[in-house]
């Protein structure tokens, strides 16, 4: 049997069922990262601001962030002016993750009517097994909950399962 986007397998040996699992796989991904802001496999994102929240801090919309790969400075132009790799770095441990300055400083100063790109590297790992337990489970029981639903849409409505939502619980943001 073929893996079916990292998380497991088809049921069957011919494989006809593996293009339905995989899109219930992908829906109960995207669904679980959008409850949770957490990114389960790791992949390079894209954040652009025209300014920053805190002058030596930008939270992160995603965690974790495994790293900050490239920060450039764009002008109303759209000259890039590369800010150099080691002079920005992520807060891990901290939800929402933030970038800020490397030695405590202020980060760069954004040009007029320009934007900073920040390109991160988020998740948690690049394969489902770098993935926490609980969370696997949950992407599982969606997917399942999705497979066995289909046609009958209806039947799921927009609430999550009650067995996805007691595994996500402990990873709910909560904002004070």
């Amino acid at each position: 049997m073929q893996r079916i986007c990292g998380w497991g397998s088809g049921f069957a040996e011919d494989g006809a069922e593996d293009a339905a699992l995989e899109m219930y796989l992908r829906a109960a991904t995207a669904a679980i990262e959008a409850r949770t802001g957490l990114a389960l496999i790791a992949r390079s994102v894209l954040l652009q601001v025209s300014a920053w929240a805190l002058q030596d801090a930008q939270p992160v919309p995603m965690s974790p962030v495994l790293s900050v790969d490239e920060v450039a400075l764009v002008d109303a132009g759209g000259a890039r002016d590369l800010v150099p790799a080691g002079d920005l770095r992520a807060s891990v441990g901290m939800r929402p993750p933030v970038i800020c300055p490397q030695s405590g400083n202020a980060l760069p100063t954004i040009p007029r009517d320009g934007f900073a790109e920040l390109w991160l590297t988020v998740g948690h790992g690049g394969d489902a097994n770098a993935v926490p337990a609980d969370l696997r489970q949950a992407v599982l029981l969606l997917a399942s909950a999705y497979y066995e639903a289909r046609g009958r849409a209806e039947e799921m409505g927009a609430a999550l399962p009650f067995g996805v939502l007691a595994l996500l619980e402990p990873y709910r943001h909560i904002r004070i």
